[in-house]
């Protein structure tokens, strides 16, 4: 495949300027909204936004940590990471470890700081899926060298995350596995299949899972329960509304004071359309929008398969889970619990996106020539 170096070089710009805007855009919301929960919780208006820097610090110093690293000794670690990851996902189970909140066990504490083990997943996902499709060829198109060992690989996580049970994260992973296996030309009616067999698993899911079933229930008809299951969607839709078209100015958000739960997290989009109006909230969907669009030009001109596939699996997870996170602010999907990337509060998430920009740059360097050299 011929390397396009020009429309690569703008891409490469377009796509780390439009994530360093995300985050700063981040932390003025964060800076926003961190006072009135933190008065509230902790008597001080800035503990959240010194946690944020800190999970920003945190992810700095790794990414810098990889970038040290090379493609060739990432795909000799594949193995024992994701066989660690799953060991973390079992970890939310265990007493005096694991978090239960919600009804879920989707927690582990370490050192007085909770964590999140499927954004750790997600990343073992990325490099697992790139390995095995980077290997694999024409032989992706049968069932036999293709869908089912690709699927036994990627059950294990699937099923501990419906253990937990986290159902905006296995739909997100199961999105991006199928996009994978359609951009690697597997047999569509192979990917049509898995994709009847995934979505009855779905439905299994929320027919036995009540909490699951009144998101539905509550995305179907937002008003029949206002005050209960319906609360969350019909005050975002509020915040977004009170914005306009220029918004409130930065700060001047009343749905934050509470009214508007998870509104540092899960629904920051909501109070950045309430202060920023639409012309912020416009400006960061085309952001997220450049991101994409910027990391699939990076993925198509990349030299090798193995880089190509993880940067495309790396820049389908962080921008589907960027336009889930809006659409469910703005009553477009089920409520799913799933951060909006670069922007809300969430040490796990954002370490995961920061990690995932440098797996990104990674793929951006020569190997070295002498295969002795990175020893």
């Amino acid at each position: 495949m011929a390397i396009n170096h020009k429309r690569k070089k703008a891409a490469i710009g377009v796509f780390f300027s439009s994530a360093a805007i995300l985050l700063i855009i981040g932390i003025c919301m964060i800076v926003s909204a961190s006072a009135v929960i933190g008065m509230e919780n902790y008597n001080n208006p800035f503990y959240l936004i010194k946690k944020h820097a800190l999970y920003l610090g945190i992810g700095f110093i790794l990414s810098l940590i990889i970038l040290k690293q090379t493609m060739r000794r990432v795909k000799k670690s594949i193995p024992v990471f994701y066989v660690f990851c799953l060991i973390l996902c079992c970890l939310p189970f265990v007493p005096g470890i694991g978090l239960k909140v919600g009804g879920a066990h989707r927690w582990i504490e370490i050192f007085g700081h909770s964590f999140q083990p499927v954004e750790c997943l997600k990343l073992a996902l990325c490099l697992l899926w790139a390995n095995f499709l980077s290997h694999k060829g024409e032989a992706i198109k049968t069932v036999k060298e293709g869908l089912l060992p690709m699927g036994l690989l990627s059950m294990p996580a699937l099923i501990l995350l419906a253990l937990q049970p986290d159902f905006g994260n296995t739909m997100l992973i199961v999105c991006v596995w199928l996009l994978l296996m359609l951009v690697s030309r597997s047999n569509v009616f192979h990917v049509f299949l898995l994709g009847l067999f995934l979505l009855s698993g779905a439905v299994i899911s929320v027919l036995s899972n009540p909490y699951q079933m009144a998101r539905i229930e509550a995305f179907l008809d937002p008003w029949a329960d206002p005050l209960g299951k319906s609360y969350h969607i019909i005050q975002s839709l509020t915040a977004i509304g009170s914005g306009g078209v220029f918004g409130l100015g930065l700060g001047a958000s009343k749905l934050k004071f509470s009214y508007l739960p998870l509104f540092h997290s899960d629904f920051i989009f909501s109070v950045l359309a309430e202060e920023g109006g639409l012309l912020l909230a416009s400006f960061c969907i085309l952001c997220f929008l450049a991101f994409v669009l910027s990391g699939l030009v990076i993925a198509y001109e990349q030299e090798s398969d193995f880089p190509r596939f993880l940067v495309l699996s790396l820049v389908l997870f962080l921008g589907m889970q960027a336009y889930f996170n809006m659409g469910v602010t703005l009553g477009l999907f089920p409520i799913t619990g799933i951060p909006l990337t670069f922007i809300s509060y969430g040490g796990s998430s954002l370490v995961f996106s920061c990690v995932a920009l440098s797996l990104v740059a990674l793929s951006l360097k020569k190997e070295p020539v002498d295969k002795e050299a990175d020893l």
